[in-house]
């Protein structure tokens, strides 16, 4: 039997041993990651003079010194740089990614081409191993996308989470972009105090800026920076005193409110106040800007644990200052760097269940209290493409109507559209590139469909147009 193990991380490892020992022993490698210091804890075929290696080169070199007569074949790049044909060859496929976008472009290429594929994954204490091409598919449950409010992130956040985005999205670019490491800029900014507090009775002035000075850019706008610019002559700041004097016309010269002093002083009163009550976590982030900045680091990098450090203390003090209850440093890690939580445990028994999924064709999963339930099937969403029946289109440049009509001929379908990923091709109210030649890319998916049914046509060159339905064999 010919296997492929996409991921050679924490399940991938595991998995290949199990494999091994129930005599399969002709196995491709797909990964084109790079071993770090966060995968020692539970990758146990890496140490750390592997850090900065191939995974799979890695896992290879480690197997067959101990297993000599294992046959294993290694794949650097990425699996979807592959096309159909690919898939095909192998009699399974083992999905071991973290990358949804990944799986998915997997599990669409095994579907249509009848492989057996066996995908596992694991969160923290939980995890499942589903079979997918007999019924459903990867694409069957949709994936939630958690998105936040920039308004919420950046001026009043009310969760942790927020806080987190923040410090990673806003704050992080702000401080070494600008070399920002005095105490006291840092905590303004962390406490929104690094622009101007403008009284509710005042009116912002607006006006060209002089030629000669311009505002430097809408990123700095973002900032809180402005660059000067020379105030009209004949601009007045003005205020309104009550809606009466709206209706009358009446506008009076604006005078500096009298408490403009006092507003100014509260504000550095807050700033000062986090960091007299926060004195050693204030000190840890100040000495981890330091250490990032006299190391030049710039970008974002999940494995790096000063920056995990920036992330972690600077969320923690925002989030005391508007007075929300902080996470600790793996929850934050998990947040900042979008990372599922991973136990080597979990990912012990998940590969252990995939096998046992080869062999019954069984579902399983570990939910909340450790109970380990299975299933005959997966779920199946009755209007997921994967239901859908398949055929292979050939041409490099085809028009629609010519798919249209070939449609209409093999499956009777009537009031269809056309789509190209998430755009719109045709349909019967959109006609535009009816009689256009369309050059179609190759291992990509075009789908086809009305209210009722549709056909996912794979396309492939060729140098004659057709269109071939693929047998569903399962």
């Amino acid at each position: 039997m010919n296997v492929l193990i996409i991921g050679c991380g924490g399940i991938g490892c595991e998995l290949l041993k199990q494999l091994y020992l129930s005599n399969f022993k002709r196995i491709t490698l797909v990964d084109n990651d790079t071993i770090s210091f966060s995968n020692l804890n539970r990758q146990f075929f890496f140490t750390r003079k592997d850090i900065n290696k191939y995974k799979s080169e890695i896992c290879k070199k480690k197997f067959i010194k101990k297993f000599p007569d294992a046959e294993i074949s290694v794949i650097k790049n990425s699996i979807m740089d592959y096309n159909l044909e690919f898939f095909l060859q192998f009699d399974v496929v083992f999905n071991c990614l973290d990358n949804i976008e990944a799986r998915s472009y997997v599990s669409m290429r095994c579907v249509f081409g009848n492989v057996l594929l066996i995908d596992g994954g694991t969160n923290g204490l939980k995890g499942q191993s589903e079979v997918y091409g007999k019924i459903g598919c990867f694409d069957c449950v949709e994936k939630e996308v958690i998105e936040y409010p920039v308004c919420s992130i950046k001026t009043n956040p009310t969760k942790y989470e927020h806080c987190v985005v923040w410090a990673k999205e806003y704050f992080f670019k702000e401080v070494f972009s600008n070399k920002i490491f005095d105490k006291n800029t840092l905590l303004k900014i962390i406490t929104n105090q690094n622009t101007e507090n403008i009284s509710e009775d005042t009116f912002p002035e607006f006006g060209e800026p002089n030629d000669s000075k311009k505002i430097e850019s809408s990123e700095n706008i973002l900032g809180g920076k402005f660059s000067e610019s020379e105030e009209p002559t004949n601009s007045k700041k003005m205020k309104i005193e009550s809606t009466e004097n709206i209706s009358d016309g009446k506008f009076y010269k604006y005078e500096e409110p009298n408490n403009s002093k006092k507003i100014k002083k509260n504000t550095e009163k807050l700033y000062k106040n986090l960091y007299k009550n926060n004195q050693s976590d204030c000190k840890k982030l100040i000495d981890t800007v330091n250490h990032l900045l006299k190391n030049k680091i710039s970008d974002f990098d999940k494995d790096n644990q000063k920056i995990i450090d920036f992330i972690y203390y600077s969320a923690k003090l925002r989030s005391k200052y508007f007075n929300i209850n902080s996470k600790d440093e793996f929850e934050t890690k998990s947040i900042a760097g979008n990372i599922i939580p991973a136990v080597c445990t979990t990912n012990s028994i998940i590969s252990s269940l995939m096998m046992f999924s080869l062999k019954s064709k069984m579902n399983y999963y570990i939910v909340g209290n450790r109970k380990l339930i299975s299933k005959v099937n997966c779920y199946q969403n009755k209007e997921c493409i994967c239901t859908y029946k398949k055929a292979i289109i050939f041409g490099d440049k085809i028009k629609i109507s010519m798919i249209i009509k070939k449609i209409n001929e093999l499956f009777e379908i009537n009031d269809l559209k056309i789509y190209d990923g998430d755009y719109l091709l045709y349909d019967k109210y959109f006609k535009d590139f009816l009689e256009n030649e369309i050059e179609f890319q190759e291992n990509k998916f075009l789908v086809v469909k009305n209210c009722q049914t549709g056909v996912l046509l794979y396309t492939k060159n060729g140098d004659k147009f057709d269109i071939r339905e693929v047998e569903d064999s399962n």
